[in-house]
């Protein structure tokens, strides 16, 4: 039985919630093999990387969310987040200067950047922004 994407991405977040991180995978991947720059996909690959402590490979996964949808708040924080974690300083600084220049400021934002510049930034978002009911969801 073939999938649609949308089922695909929603099987993947179901799996990815419920700590089946192997399962969560393999649908996010069997994604990005339609549609290697799916943003959805590719963020949730990246938060995998980042609970599995595969930073390095988490970071390519963010940078293509970001530069499909750049209008997705959680996807410069994972990014920036990922760059911190992996002592990237300059670079997250160049990135959170990037997504205030498109827009994105204020207390929130500022507020989870400055957590994440504090090596706070640990509570990464399972995005879906084709489902909005499943994208508020958190690990």
């Amino acid at each position: 039985m073939e999938l649609t994407l949308d089922e695909a991405l929603r099987r993947g977040i179901e799996a990815h919630q419920s700590g089946n991180i192997q399962e969560a995978e393999r649908f996010y991947t069997a994604i990005l093999k339609v549609d290697p720059r799916h943003p959805d996909a590719n963020h949730n690959l990246g938060v995998l990387g980042v609970n599995v402590g595969q930073l390095e490979r988490a970071l390519g996964y963010f940078k293509t969310a970001v530069e499909v949808i750049p209008e997705v708040e959680q996807y410069w924080l994972s990014y920036i987040g990922n760059l911190l974690d992996l002592n990237h300083v300059e670079e997250a600084n160049v990135v959170f200067d990037e997504a205030r220049a498109k827009g994105f400021g204020g207390n929130p934002f500022d507020l989870k950047y400055s957590n994440s510049h504090m090596n706070f930034f640990k509570n990464l978002t399972v995005t879906a922004t084709n489902f909005p009911d499943l994208s508020v969801l958190s690990m």
